[in-house]
């Protein structure tokens, strides 16, 4: 079984380096490479080419194609059996195929495998306003996976009832599939990797491992701090997609509004921390106020209200929590 690793990348060459290295650097032959470079004069060719490795093919977009349609480019380049989506900046473990491929050993048949993801960044001050340890510090681990059918694992995610992160570069999803559904592109960046997610594990059922195999890097350039303009955008997509893959399913429905009203509070009260200056504060306040009422989004205001807790309140809060889970 072979796993093809699709990178989008544009003008972060260090960064794309250092997560190639962490993948030629797995104790696996049967993985490959490919990298989609947005940049049309070709900045990521010369990464590649210093790694020398047969492993890694490389393609240049003519223009810059976004990076939806970047990732999807590079999806159409993919020939392995499966196929794990991931940025430029998101390294993966040592043991990352390796995790999969035993996961796909225990549980054939499915048309998804994930594990789990962790944030990370070196930047204190990034760490401060992340509510994150500086490194990669990992939290426990229990190693116990769980085999979800295609609707029970959509309304398990959106509801927010899986334990831990799923962030995309630490799964792999059947080719046919990730080639059917692809990235979907409703216009901006924002909430494709969770949709990518939603459509493609749940297309045949997914396995999925309480096992950290990769790292989200946080970073100056992180997309989704100056493109508040764009959230309307991603939540009419997101929305419009959850209705036309299942079309009448009032529940699926019901639960995609409850997810995208969490994320739209959690991620406005992320801005109003990470906001400098009073006026920055309370025109990103008001913003929020804005788009709550004209998506509906009124049931979000706790995860509004939790993001912009207090440090001290907030881990107390979250070690309350997880006791309550056991």
């Amino acid at each position: 079984m072979k796993i093809t690793y699709c990178i989008a990348t544009y003008r972060r060459p260090e960064k794309l380096r250092n997560t190639l290295l962490s993948i030629l650097q797995q104790d696996d032959a049967a993985v490959d490479v490919v990298v989609g470079d947005n940049d049309p004069q070709g900045s990521a060719e010369s990464v590649v080419a210093a790694l020398a490795s047969t492993k890694v093919g490389y393609h240049r977009n003519a223009q810059n194609l976004g990076m939806v349609g970047n990732f999807n480019s590079a999806l159409a380049r993919a020939t392995g059996d499966y196929v794990v989506m991931i940025t430029d900046d998101d390294p993966v473990t040592l043991d990352h195929a390796q995790t999969l491929r035993a996961l796909a050993s225990c549980f054939p048949g499915q048309g998804a495998y994930f594990c789990l993801g962790q944030s990370f960044t070196e930047k204190p001050d990034l760490a401060r306003h992340y509510r994150i340890a500086v490194g990669r510090a990992m939290r426990p681990m229990s190693l116990s996976a769980r085999q979800y059918g295609a609707r029970g694992f959509v309304l398990a995610f959106l509801r927010g009832q899986i334990p831990g992160y799923m962030l995309w570069s630490c799964g792999m999803v059947r080719r046919d599939i990730a080639q059917r559904v692809t990235m979907p592109d409703y216009g901006t960046p924002y909430l494709t990797d969770f949709a990518y997610i939603a459509l493609a594990a749940g297309d045949e059922g997914v396995v999925i491992q309480d096992k950290i195999i990769g790292w989200q890097e946080i970073h100056a350039d992180n997309f989704g701090r100056k493109e508040l303009a764009e959230i309307s955008t991603a939540v009419n997509g997101f929305r419009g997609l959850m209705h036309r893959r299942w079309p009448g399913d009032h529940e699926i429905s019901r639960a995609s509004e409850r997810f995208l009203a969490r994320w739209v509070g959690g991620h406005f009260g992320f801005m109003l921390r990470y906001g400098d200056g009073a006026s920055i504060k309370l025109a990103t306040a008001v913003q929020y106020a804005r788009l709550m009422n004209q998506e509906r989004l009124h049931s979000g205001v706790g995860a509004f209200a939790v993001s912009v807790l207090p440090l001290p309140v907030y881990r107390a809060l979250r070690t309350a929590k997880r006791s309550l889970r056991g």
